[in-house]
């Protein structure tokens, strides 16, 4: 089958996915809310602090399907701008007054609000009913089908090169962000083999739910 490189990671997929019409979702970061479904699978992920020193991720889907997104959040206007970069579908769950009387003016973005019809609650015993609404790629889309948005990205891609030969690679590197304190402390390691580097919070390797 033919394949395509993804306009945000570079990596064949098919042609349509390729091309497709990045999707940022708010995506929340609270303890309670972990492990999140579906960070693993974004093509970027955005992470800034919301307040409280509490931190908050943007994840952006396109080249991927995947089955379950979230816990779906709240909105704050510096997500809506990083969105409107990338000419996105926005999905949130509500939002501060600023981010919400932001987003109609953004003509960039298409906004896809919390709805019961394209959103499920999972209800956990343990945690708060804000950190159990959860979606999909496929009902995203969907949504955006509903409001008849283009599906077609309207960006250029990010340019890519090989990966450097496994040789001239370094053996090790370290880089950390402490966003306020221990919890939302995170950490990455290089690897050698992969030429990556994995991703650690508050001295856990990310699980995905």
């Amino acid at each position: 089958a033919p394949t395509k490189s993804a306009i945000l990671t570079g990596l064949a997929v098919s042609p349509e996915l390729a091309t497709r019409r990045p999707l940022a979702v708010m995506i929340e970061n609270h303890p309670d809310a972990r492990p999140q479904a579906g960070l693993i699978n974004a093509d970027l992920v955005f992470e800034a602090i919301v307040e409280g020193g509490i931190t908050r991720f943007m994840a952006v889907y396109g080249s991927k399907e995947v089955d379950k997104i979230g816990p779906v959040r709240s909105s704050r206007p510096a997500y809506v701008h990083w969105a409107a970069g990338l000419r996105a579908l926005y999905t949130h769950a509500g939002g501060s007054q600023g981010a919400l009387a932001l987003i109609p003016t953004v003509s960039e973005i298409v906004d896809l609000p919390h709805t019961a019809a394209y959103f499920q609650r999972e209800p956990r015993p343990d945690v708060a009913s804000e950190h159990t609404l959860f979606s999909s790629t496929k009902q995203l889309y969907d949504f955006a089908r509903e409001k008849e948005a283009k599906l077609e990205a309207d960006i250029k891609s990010y340019r890519f090169r090989d990966d450097v030969a496994p040789a001239k690679r370094p053996t090790s590197a370290t880089a950390s962000l402490n966003f306020s304190t221990q919890t939302y402390q995170v950490d990455w390691a290089y690897e050698q083999d992969t030429n990556r580097y994995a991703r650690s919070q508050a001295g856990q390797a990310p699980v995905d739910r």
